[in-house]
């Protein structure tokens, strides 16, 4: 994983919480959902994230999308700005798509 995207997870862990430690060169990292669906399930870690492609899924109530879309369902506000203003920067592909 490069730098930036520390940076970027470094904002994912924020409002996720701690991650399955995994190798460090592993771009997947294991949060538990906080989505309504899967709130009660403890120490399951169920979405995956992928600290390259900026992207998530989880197993088990099929919530997926971009790290934007992370941000916007489980983060705040103050998330989401975080975001909007780092990844112009650090991926402008990504930032790009979505904003259509």
């Amino acid at each position: 994983m490069t730098e930036k995207d520390h940076i970027v997870l470094s904002i994912v862990v924020n409002f996720l919480g701690d991650h399955r430690r995994t190798r460090e060169d592993n771009p997947q990292k294991y949060f538990n959902c906080r989505s309504k669906k899967c709130i009660h399930d403890k120490d399951k870690f169920n979405l995956s994230y992928n600290a390259e492609s900026k992207i998530f899924r989880c197993w088990k109530c099929e919530t997926r999308g971009s790290v934007h879309t992370l941000s916007r369902i489980f983060g705040g506000a103050s998330d989401v700005e975080k975001l909007k203003l780092i990844l112009p920067y650090i991926e402008p592909r990504v930032y790009l798509l979505n904003l259509k």
